[in-house]
């Protein structure tokens, strides 16, 4: 596995979920992140989930540039500086239509991270 992206609902607050995603030294900023984060936040609208957080340490300028791409906001990480928070609102579920206009190479990835996170 060079690559891996997932979400976890949080038990305490059953519309939001928790997202990760690692990408192997060798394999980042060819796209694999981008495309797995992608395919998770759609994971998780269909499931009708309204917010995706994450962790992310403070000099991790790669995924926090990735974060903002996909549309999350970064806020400070209450009781650790070392840290942030990513925080996302989800939207309803994508029309099928809209679902397969992903490129293959997308598509490709984001099957390969669902079969990677069973």
């Amino acid at each position: 596995i060079v690559a891996f992206a997932e979400y976890a609902v949080d038990p305490d607050a059953r519309d939001t979920c928790s997202v990760a995603i690692a990408v192997g030294d060798a394999w980042q900023r060819r796209g694999l992140g981008l495309a797995l984060l992608r395919q998770v936040i759609v994971d998780a609208e269909r499931r009708g989930l309204a917010t995706a957080v994450g962790e992310v340490l403070r000099y991790n300028r790669a995924m926090l540039a990735l974060a903002r791409r996909l549309g999350f906001e970064v806020r400070a990480y209450p009781g650790d500086a070392t840290l942030v928070r990513i925080i996302r609102p989800l939207r309803a579920p994508p029309a099928p239509e809209a679902a397969n206009a992903a490129t293959p190479a997308a598509r490709s990835a984001a099957s390969t991270a669902r079969s990677a996170c069973a």
